[in-house]
Order: C-alpha cells, then structure tokens, then sequence
C-alpha cells in the first residue's frame, strides 16, 4: 500500500499490526517510518523510539528517529540518537558525519570538528564530509588560525571542482573566517539574489542573515546548515 502510494489504507494496516503485537519492533519502525514520510516527525519520533528500543540492531529505526529529531530542531536528542547507532561496516564515517552535523547544530563545535575529521579520516574522498570540516572550521569561534587557513583551502578546492550553491556559499564563509570580507560579501550578495529568484523563504533569509554577518565583520555564525 505504501509503495502504490495508498499511504491512509498502509496506516490503517499498520495500526492493525500494532494492535495485533503492541510491542514488535518490525511494526513500530513501519508505521514510524510513515508518519517520518507524511511529514508527522513528532509521530515519528514517539514510534521509532520505541521501536529502536525494542530492537537495537535496526539501524534504519535509529538512522530514522535521529534524522526526525533533526527536522523538529531536537539537536541534543539526535546527537545521542545517532551516537546510539552500532555502525555496519562500513557506516561509520556517515554516523559520525550525521552526529557531527546535530553536535554542530547545538552548538558544540569542537565536538563536531572531532567527529567531522574523524569521518574524513576514513573517507578522504567524500565531497559532503570535507564541506562539512570547511563550515565548521569557517563558522565556529575560537578555532585556531591553521584549521581557519584549511578551510578556505578546503573550499577552494569544492567551488574549482563544482560551482554550485552549496560550495559557493562554503566559500564565502571560508573566506569570512581568513579576514577577506569584501570577497565573501561579494559571494554572498550573489548568493542571496538567487535565492531571491527560487522564492524559497527559509533559504533568502538564511543567506540575508550570513550576508549581514560579513558586513559587521563577524565569522562565527550558522555554519551548520549543509543543504546550502
């Protein structure tokens, strides 16, 4: 029914199936996992707990409850959600770089920084993780002027391999935290007139609020923000 689109007639049989079996994981996680893609995450998030709760080897429940508390601006409880997650093979560097972007979210930037190099660490190659060590570096105060320097290095080499938003929008925040204001701004004054055009609200005023940052000559600022 989910896969046809029939996503009131899935929930009608989910909630049958939890009726039938209050406490089977396997249930919880699929009708949490529909409030999640209905747009329900505080739904979501009571569902998915106690699923995960019930079998703490789905890493899907915990990959799902922490990217809901995400959404809802829960940052504490999904740092300590993705923490939760017993990584696959292979997953680790992504949990970490997950759990570095709540940890920065909250505020806690060395943390993130840890979490972001030692993701990078195992996957030097991944143009997501090495965004995010550039932000966090580029955003956070009281980071020492080589990791400041590593930034803008970093996010040189983003906007020379893709000229995108995104990697526009890390430079100008890499060149903010080296002192060259007067570049960052004319970044972000480009940055903020397309925005301006896709008419999306939330991104115009992000993009107004890193622009007025680099006029009064601020660097720390929302570098937790990944979607650009």
């Amino acid at each position: 029914l989910v896969l046809i689109g029939d996503y009131a007639g899935a929930e009608a049989a989910f909630d049958r199936a939890v009726e039938l079996a209050p406490e089977d994981a396997v249930a919880r996680y699929r009708r949490g996992s529909l409030y999640a893609q209905t747009g329900r995450d505080e739904l979501a998030v009571a569902e998915l707990k106690r699923a995960f709760a019930a079998d703490g080897d789905n890493v899907q429940a915990g990959f799902r409850l922490a990217d809901a508390l995400m959404r809802l601006g829960r940052y504490d409880e999904a740092a300590r959600a993705y923490g939760a997650i017993a990584p696959p093979p292979g997953a680790a560097a992504l949990i970490g770089y997950r759990r570095g972007l709540a940890e920065l979210a909250a505020g806690r930037c060395a943390e993130a920084a840890r979490l972001f190099d030692e993701a990078l660490t195992s996957r030097p190659d991944s143009g997501e993780l090495i965004q995010a060590v550039a932000r966090a570096d580029a955003s956070c105060g009281d980071v020492e002027p080589a990791r400041r320097a590593r930034a803008l290095e970093l996010a040189g080499q983003l906007f020379t391999a893709r000229r995108d938003a995104a990697h526009a929008t890390t430079l100008a925040m890499a060149l903010a935290a080296n002192g060259e204001f007067d570049r960052a701004i004319d970044l972000q004054e480009q940055l903020l007139a397309s925005a301006r055009a896709s008419g999306k609200q939330a991104t115009i005023e992000w993009h107004e609020q890193l622009l007025e940052r680099y006029r009064g000559n601020v660097t720390d600022g929302p570098g937790c923000r990944q979607d650009g």
